[in-house]
């Protein structure tokens, strides 16, 4: 697991570092898999932790908040949240300013911090970094977007240090979207146009097509280097990922619908608004709207219970039980919106799936349990040493 890891750092960027004191001869990064654990002598003896990031691995899937700590120019540990990190170690957090104000009317506050990234890559030396890795529709600070802007700075920066630019692309549609709402230039852009002139920027991305593909399986791995295409397609090959033929013409026919017309995006962010309009003055979001889903903000909703007495969790649990609705803890926040008591709560709107009617009761459910926020108690983890990591925990009333 340990060397075929990517890690992305939460919100803005992610910076896979590479061991230091590997061969000066620089390695393409692989779509598949990207990671750079050289076993070279003469490596650095400073420890650094990447925290706060999406680690994406070929044994134990998606680690959200994950930990990579780096000893000796080795990768010592990979994990989520509650990896030890060793006292004295370096911790890396590139996150965008805007992203801690929840209530601005910021329009792109998944926006990276150019600034932060350039310190960055001079700090640690560009061949060390073997990518730039940006999401679109940061869902770690509310769904919000990038803008095509940010997106030519970061590509300046990574050109200039010959760094490879990929993309997590999975909510490409709804970021093209805002884009088109809100970047002065692009409002009479179709979807379509935007779509690629935002990949034309980057030397390759990763996108899930079952969020907004209309798809029940698949996705894509999309880059530039033949050689990278070549070790990814065997990659897909050796674990007995190659999706059928049927999922393949899905696939392409969903692509061909969606990018026909606009209407389709239009409608299902339309859906979105909606859902945040009726909850927008009622319950504390995170604002402006976004294109995917509602976040609420869980410090601003129960100040009652402290981080230790979990209550995205109990909120959750609170509104199922009262209304069957579930609800999703959002992501996990970088470590400086963590300092900040940062935590969210996500109303994932799943693409033609609910009627308006469906979405007034969603609205009604929030509705009554800010209403009755004070009736909602924490909750304590349950400690099972039998169970993985990596399973959903288990909680109680504490």
């Amino acid at each position: 697991m340990l060397k075929r890891i990517l890690i992305s750092l939460l919100l803005v960027a992610g910076v896979a570092a590479q061991s230091a004191g590997a061969q000066s001869k620089k390695p393409k990064p692989s779509p598949a898999a990207a990671s750079r654990s050289s076993s070279a002598a003469g490596a650095s003896n400073e420890t650094i932790a990447l925290k706060g990031g999406k680690l994406l691995t070929i044994t134990h899937g998606v680690i959200e908040n994950g930990v990579v700590v780096m000893q000796n120019g080795r990768i010592a540990a990979v994990g989520g949240a509650g990896t030890a990190i060793p006292a004295g170690a370096k911790v890396i957090d590139v996150i965008g300013e805007a992203a801690y104000d929840l209530t601005s009317g910021e329009p792109f506050k998944g926006n990276l911090d150019i600034d932060k990234l350039a310190a960055l890559i001079h700090e640690q030396g560009a061949d060390k970094v073997s990518c730039i890795y940006v999401e679109l529709s940061v869902n770690a600070c509310g769904g919000h977007p990038v803008s095509l802007a940010n997106l030519r700075d970061i590509r300046a920066l990574a050109t200039a240090h010959k760094i490879p630019l990929f993309l997590d692309a999975c909510r490409i549609l709804e970021n093209s979207f805002l884009i088109k709402e809100r970047e002065p230039g692009y409002q009479n852009h179709t979807l379509r146009a935007i779509v690629q002139e935002t990949c034309a920027l980057a030397d390759g991305c990763t996108l899930s097509a079952l969020k907004d593909f209309l798809v029940p399986s698949g996705g894509l791995i999309l880059t530039r280097d033949r050689g990278a295409y070549q070790k990814a397609a065997m990659q897909a090959f050796i674990d007995g990922a190659q999706l059928s033929g049927g999922a393949m013409e899905l696939l392409a026919t969903a692509l061909r619908d969606i990018f026909a017309a606009d209407s389709y995006v239009t409608d299902r962010v339309g859906q979105v608004n909606y859902l945040w309009r009726r909850l927008n003055g009622g319950v504390p979001l995170i604002k402006p709207a976004a294109g995917h889903a509602v976040f609420v903000d869980v410090k601003a909703f129960l100040p009652h219970l402290s981080a230790a007495q979990f209550p995205a969790e109990a909120l959750a649990a609170f509104i199922y039980h009262m209304s069957g609705i579930r609800l999703t803890k959002g992501p996990p926040p970088a470590p400086g919106q963590a300092a900040r008591g940062v935590e969210l709560l996500r109303l994932a709107i799943p693409a033609r799936k609910y009627l308006q009617a469906h979405l007034d009761d969603i609205a009604e459910a929030i509705l009554y349990a800010y209403a009755n926020r004070g009736e909602i108690a924490g909750f304590k983890r349950i400690e099972d040493p039998a169970r993985s990591k990596h399973e959903p925990a288990y909680f109680e009333p504490s």
